[in-house]
């Protein structure tokens, strides 16, 4: 398969989670940053910052069940582009009951590009049964929180430095548009192969939503032992 194309000046971040010992699982965040590229040293800065503000705004909401155990992040820029990480081992500070770990927290970025396809979103292992509203809804108040936390930690990471290195715009990033239809010769079937770009959109976020609505991650639940 050949490789995605490069995105300048942006960054991919990646939570990783433990969910007792027996699951990993996590979420990323595309982030673009101003000035030099950056190197080794300054992506272990960035991940150590962003795991810092996460730690500060969400272990709150994260059930003690779940640890982060590290950020990791590589510049997208080039080919050579500069990875880093920070290990941690944050446990949730929620102690009340867990659930499911296919449950979630959706947030849907904002975009003013439209496509097909799905929203920009990213699910977020938090929650408890405090934080209920019933078998499928969380409250109100959960929702406003995580959403202002979110906010908080957008805000927060927005000009975080690193040298030469200065985080811009939370951003989304898509390598397909479209697709081809590819028949197969021999059984006749047609399947729809998405396009790539050869130049990537990079989409600021504009804004955040958080609905109420439980969401789900079944693929959790099938990595469960792995």
């Amino acid at each position: 398969m050949a490789p995605l194309p490069h995105v300048p000046g942006v960054i991919r971040f990646r939570f990783h989670f433990n969910f007792g010992s027996n699951y990993r699982g996590g979420f990323g965040l595309f982030w673009r940053y101003n000035g030099s590229p950056p190197g080794g040293a300054d992506m272990d800065n960035l991940c150590a910052g962003l795991a810092g503000i996460w730690n500060n705004n969400f272990s709150s909401f994260l059930t003690s069940a779940y640890t982060l155990i590290q950020v990791s992040g590589i510049d997208l820029s080039s080919a050579t582009g500069a990875a880093g990480e920070k290990n941690v081992s944050w446990q949730g500070t929620d102690s009340n009951t867990s659930l499911p770990i296919d449950s979630c927290v959706l947030v849907n970025f904002g975009i003013d590009r439209h496509y097909r396809g799905g929203k920009p979103r990213v699910y977020l292992p938090l929650g408890t049964v405090s934080s209920m509203a019933d078998n499928h809804s969380w409250t109100s108040s959960f929702t406003g929180a995580v959403l202002a936390a979110w906010e908080q930690l957008v805000t927060q990471f927005t000009g975080f430095e690193s040298n030469l290195v200065t985080m811009g715009a939370h951003c989304n990033v898509g390598y397909y548009s479209g697709f081809t239809v590819v028949t197969d010769p021999i059984t006749g079937r047609s399947r729809n192969v998405p396009k790539k770009l050869a130049v990537p959109n990079n989409d600021p976020v504009t804004g955040y939503s958080v609905p109420t609505p439980i969401a789900s991650q079944r693929r959790r639940v099938l990595a469960t032992g792995k």
